[in-house]
């Protein structure tokens, strides 16, 4: 085995575990969405409202965090994602402890949906700076098995609330962003 191998095996691992847990978080917020903001006191119709919202508000937040990238020399996409992880895992983190209010549970729960739908193109913009650099990855293995990192965040997070109640998902959300 050559060192070209080697090092194109290293940058689709890691290329396709910041694939798999992105998308585990995508399968564990979104997907189970209904069942915190139903805990939570919401209607199906308030739900579908408040994800509208949250996708709206990300349209926003794209445009000035692409700007940000687009002009600075320093900050990469890659600092921008590791930024967003924490402010994602914190914000689920929050929402579990003992004696937040409804309402801030929600706030916080509609951060991690607004940062959580910000991962995906910086995901790609992280690849983008990678295939720069000339990185050997296998972009589309990679992408693939983020669709199994998404099948596995679903099971496992069904699994977790059926065992341990609704109070699983922001855990599990936070586990994923981190």
């Amino acid at each position: 085995m050559n060192t070209r191998s080697l090092t194109k095996r290293g940058a689709t691992t890691s290329y396709a575990f910041l694939q798999a847990t992105s998308w585990c978080v995508f399968a564990v917020l979104l997907g189970f969405s209904s069942n915190v903001l139903r805990h939570r006191g919401f209607t199906d119709g308030q739900i579908s409202i408040f994800l509208g919202v949250t996708t709206a508000l990300t349209f926003f937040a794209q445009l000035g965090l692409g700007e940000l990238i687009s002009r600075s020399h320093i900050v990469r996409s890659w600092h921008v994602l590791v930024a967003l992880g924490g402010i994602l895992s914190a914000a689920c983190l929050i929402m579990v402890l003992p004696g937040i209010s409804d309402g801030a549970a929600v706030c916080c729960f509609g951060m991690a949906c607004l940062v959580l739908q910000m991962v995906p193109p910086l995901v790609n913009g992280v690849a983008m700076d990678a295939i720069k650099w000339g990185s050997p990855t296998n972009y589309s293995l990679a992408r693939g098995i983020g669709s199994l990192g998404y099948s596995a965040g679903a099971y496992i997070t069904g699994m977790l609330v059926r065992e341990f109640s609704v109070v699983s998902i922001p855990v599990a959300g936070a586990v994923c962003g981190l």
